[in-house]
């Protein structure tokens, strides 16, 4: 082994020392006791994120409402048509208030989170007529939601009126899916 060698292996344990901090222990000032760490704060993980989500989406589900998970990360809050009003009417049903009482508890505890809420329709009836009862109902979700304490401004309602159908409007069951309303978590 060449003396160059030699002294590189020398210097390791030294340079390794130079490295290593000096831990002072519990009697000293500023010391602590052996193999304590100074803590650190907690992170959310994603494991974490993903549970407090399934506990969201489990309490969504036990008043009625369906989750939704876009591709591009937002998600949606389906409430069926029947529950929120009934035939022609623009008056949210109060079977519809725990629904949207958890909803409002989600929003407020998000306030960096702004919400679109969507009337849909069926195709049955006058297409205008539709459309503008849509917007009708997506309002008065609104103005629930701002009742509940969600600030006006993160809100939007829009009306889709027929446009946006989940099932085929020619049987029942079909049209019965594509009265709803949805809220889109931004």
């Amino acid at each position: 082994m060449s003396i160059r060698n030699r002294i590189a292996v020398m210097l390791i344990p030294l340079v390794a020392a130079c490295a290593t901090p000096v831990m002072k222990s519990a009697n000293e000032p500023g010391g602590e006791a052996a193999g304590s760490r100074p803590a650190r704060p907690a992170q959310v993980t994603t494991p974490a994120r993903a549970l407090v989500d399934a506990t969201r989406k489990a309490r969504l589900a036990e008043v009625g409402v369906t989750t939704i998970e876009a591709s591009d990360g937002s998600q949606s809050l389906r409430l069926p048509g029947a529950m929120m009003f009934g035939s022609g009417s623009t008056e949210v049903r109060r079977g519809a208030y725990p629904a949207l009482d958890r909803i409002a508890e989600i929003l407020i505890a998000e306030p960096a989170a702004g919400a679109v809420v969507e009337g849909h329709t069926d195709s049955i009836g006058r297409e205008l007529f539709n459309q503008e009862l849509s917007l009708q109902r997506a309002e008065a979700v609104r103005q629930y939601l701002i009742g509940r304490g969600v600030a006006e401004p993160r809100l939007a309602a829009e009306g889709r009126g027929e446009s946006r159908p989940l099932e085929d409007n020619g049987t029942p069951e079909g049209r019965e899916a594509n009265r709803r309303i949805e809220i889109i978590l931004r």
